[in-house]
């Protein structure tokens, strides 16, 4: 995972986003960024951002490779030529002959989930190995205060862990105790584990009452009763306000690692605050409050546009109802907006309402996206347009 020389992909991606390029010319870091601001609407400045000396990719019709770029107020106010002199209200950066690459919008993602999660979310994608896994934590362990909870709750497999045709598991309690001695760590794959602990989270989960069954090897089985309860005690535990802002905070930077600059969050099942609640569930009331939060306090680190996700399943809609009778369409600013109903509208099968939930969203004006998930789901979703489009029309 380490010792390469030069930038690595992420690097990369990261440098015209924010973090990457902060990081390798020794610049604040976004974290250090977002706690400098003084509203998160101040987003206009007169200052103007000069990027030279880079092969900065535009992605213009021509593909143009610039190697200097001006940027004002958001936008761009010169593309290649002379890099203007340094004087007051202009900032340069000399990218010393690095690639850039526009900011990534990531156009489905669930970074509200993930900015909740209990503890210091450490996100597993990139692993590939047990060892990877090890670094990562111990990594981790190492920035965050010692007996802080290191947790990693989806978004990886253990599958990628190893080569195929090799038996995949998740790390033992000795490799993460070899990792992070002095940290509880807990490991869940997926919406509802398996999971993984060390001894310290196996103390913590065994002194829950009733104990969360841990075996002796650090392993939690999937399901409500074993990983649901662990991941509920941590909920339950762990999440107070702050730790959510600073959660949300992480996932943000996280992405500006990868050259995320913008995100379209598609929402949450329903938390019931029971062992019932996989990775997937949250409040849907409240779970954006964090974000706001930060956006009011200026340390909002990237863009957020919210989808709002509803499952009813009777006729009368009530959660969609009164979403769209109580919330604003694109409502918000540059930072963050309201963006459509989805990644669902309604439930899916025979007898669901789901056309009348399309009717009703396009009748209000709303954005619908719909997350397919079966082979056959997508007919549902179609004719649920085209009954909603024979009466509202949505080609606009």
């Amino acid at each position: 995972m380490g010792g390469r020389n030069g930038l690595s992909r992420r690097q990369l991606l990261g440098a015209i986003a924010g973090a990457g390029v902060r990081a390798a010319l020794g610049l604040p870091t976004a974290r250090a960024v977002a706690g400098q601001g003084a509203s998160g609407a101040a987003v206009r400045t007169t200052e103007e951002l000069v990027f030279v000396n880079g092969r900065i990719h535009t992605m213009d019709g021509n593909n143009t490779i610039a190697n200097t770029v001006s940027i004002r107020n958001g936008r761009f106010s010169a593309v290649g030529g002379a890099a203007p002199a340094r004087g007051p209200g202009i900032r340069v950066i000399d990218l010393r002959g690095r690639s850039a690459v526009p900011g990534l919008i990531d156009n489905h993602n669930h970074i509200v989930l993930m900015g909740n999660r209990p503890g210091h979310h450490t996100p597993l994608e990139a692993a590939s190995s047990i060892a990877d896994v090890q670094e990562t934590v111990a990594a981790r362990a190492k920035a965050i205060p010692r007996g802080a909870w290191v947790t990693t709750i989806g978004g990886f497999h253990r599958n990628q862990l190893f080569p195929r045709g090799q038996n995949p598991r998740l790390p033992t309690l000795a490799e993460l105790d070899t990792a992070a001695p002095d940290h509880p760590v807990y490991i869940s794959e997926s919406f509802m584990g398996p999971s993984a602990t060390n001894s310290l989270g196996k103390g913590f989960f065994e002194r829950q009452t009733p104990p969360v069954p841990v075996g002796e090897d650090g392993s939690i089985a999937t399901g409500s009763q074993s990983t649901g309860r662990a991941t509920l005690a941590l909920r339950q535990t762990l999440l107070t306000f702050e730790q959510r802002k600073r959660g949300a905070i992480d996932a943000m930077t996280y992405g500006l690692g990868l050259g995320v600059t913008t995100h379209l969050d598609q929402g949450a099942f329903q938390a019931t605050n029971t062992a019932t609640d996989g990775a997937a569930h949250e409040d849907n009331y409240t779970m954006h409050v964090p974000f706001l939060a930060l956006r009011d306090e200026g340390k909002l680190p990237a863009r957020l546009r919210i989808n709002f996700l509803h499952q009813d399943s009777t006729p009368d809609l009530p959660t969609l109802t009164e979403r769209l009778k109580n919330s604003f369409k694109f409502f918000g600013d540059d930072m963050v907006r309201t963006g459509a109903i989805g990644e669902f509208i309604a439930a899916f099968g025979p007898g669901s309402p789901f056309v009348e939930a399309a009717r009703r969203v396009a009748r209000a004006g709303w954005r619908a996206e719909v997350h397919s998930l079966s082979a056959t789901d997508f007919q549902q979703e179609i004719q649920g347009y085209e009954a909603a489009h024979a009466e509202f029309a949505i080609t606009d």
